[in-house]
């Protein structure tokens, strides 16, 4: 929550904008990072917004983790 508050309202950051030492990622992270940077970074802020927002990824990860519908997480 720290970073939403940290960046909220902002459209547009920068590789500055965001604290952090990329050097102490592992592989798999500075990979799984490269994939999501691949697959949305030519969305808008408002697509990404839109996207973050629909029931059904949602829905579909709490399947995943074996969560119930129904039930709050």
């Amino acid at each position: 929550y720290d970073l939403y508050d940290q960046h909220r309202g902002r459209y547009n950051l920068q590789r500055d904008d965001i604290e952090g030492d990329a050097a102490v990622l592992d592989k798999d992270e500075r990979e799984s990072i490269d994939v999501v940077l691949e697959n949305f970074r030519a969305s808008s802020a408002h697509e990404l917004s839109a996207m973050t927002h629909q029931a059904g990824p949602w829905l579909d990860a709490r399947r995943r983790a074996g969560v119930d519908d129904l039930q709050r997480s």
